[in-house]
């Protein structure tokens, strides 16, 4: 009998009904999106065939809602039966389990859902930086879920498995020491969009900011706004990407933590308790969700 990293839904919730509200749109689904994201609302929310899903009245309590839907929502049950009533459950509780686990001290790297690392800042065991005179690198060892819910009618399962990135950070004076190299723009209003990367042309330090080309586009980036990806390219021309890739993988020779399995069984001493996790998808309490731990027979 071994305990794995699967961890399956308590019968007791059936999600084949599950509880929610839901508002009509009276904008678009893409402005809505951008609306709840620029807003930074945290309880969970799905916007998808010109409705809003979410599972906390305090949306609409706080007016958080009041441009985006016409009218009073509504009660709604979903099941997790139908393809597209699925996706909004999953992508609710990816913010739900996104707010225990930054309740319990872990950041967030990525999105929310699929491609999320969480890992504890001020731990050696999750963090490596290797400094240098043009800026900081870290390796961020960490862990994420990937919640399937359409495999079993009424059921989720929840899987847990080791991720890592790679972030570069950048003092105002060193920018000159990146030119030439990839670098990209955080989103914001007033803030130059582009796909991909572009290249850092030039640097006025005494402005704060620098000047970019991508394709045939020269842009102006405010330095505060703009970061070097951590890819293995860049990583690799500064000498550094084989260290943190070693870290990452849990290669290192002197490493605290063996490997991912070990690794995952300290995060679940934080998480767990008697091999289960409850997470609320509201602020009351009303709909709690929790998880048990799977084993399986050796053989």
């Amino acid at each position: 009998m071994y305990l794995s990293n699967l961890f399956e839904s308590n019968p007791e919730r059936d999600y084949s009904r599950f509880p929610c509200y839901k508002g009509r749109l009276k904008v678009s689904t893409d402005t809505a999106w951008g609306e709840l994201r620029e807003r930074r609302v945290g309880v969970p929310y799905f916007v998808a065939d010109e409705y809003v899903y979410f599972t906390d009245l305090t949306l609409t309590e706080k007016g958080f809602l009041n441009d985006i839907i016409s009218g009073n929502p509504k009660e709604a049950t979903l099941s997790n039966k139908k393809a597209s009533e699925a996706q909004a459950i999953g992508s609710m509780l990816y913010r739900a389990l996104n707010l225990r686990l930054i309740s319990l001290k872990f950041s967030c790297v990525g999105g929310i859902t699929a491609d999320s690392v969480y890992y504890l800042p001020e731990d050696e065991t999750y963090v490596k930086t290797i400094t240098e005179v043009e800026g900081t690198y870290s390796a961020i060892r960490g862990f994420g879920p990937k919640i399937h819910s359409m495999i079993k009618p009424g059921s989720i399962s929840i899987f847990f498995e080791t991720r890592h990135a790679f972030r570069v950070s950048v003092p105002v004076g060193s920018w000159s020491k990146w030119i030439g190299f990839g670098v990209k723009a955080a989103k914001g209003k007033d803030i130059p969009s582009f796909k991909g990367v572009a290249i850092l042309d030039s640097v006025s330090e005494k402005d704060g900011i620098g000047f970019v080309r991508h394709e045939r586009n020269t842009f102006r980036i405010p330095l505060d706004k703009m970061y070097v990806p951590g890819s293995p390219g860049t990583l690799g021309k500064r000498g550094v990407f084989e260290p943190m890739l070693e870290f990452a993988n849990f290669y290192e020779k002197y490493s605290k933590v063996q490997d991912s399995f070990a690794f995952l069984s300290k995060v679940f001493q934080i998480i767990l308790k008697d091999d289960t996790f409850t997470f609320n998808m509201d602020s009351k309490g009303k709909i709690p969700c929790t998880f048990w731990r799977m084993s399986f027979e050796k053989g």
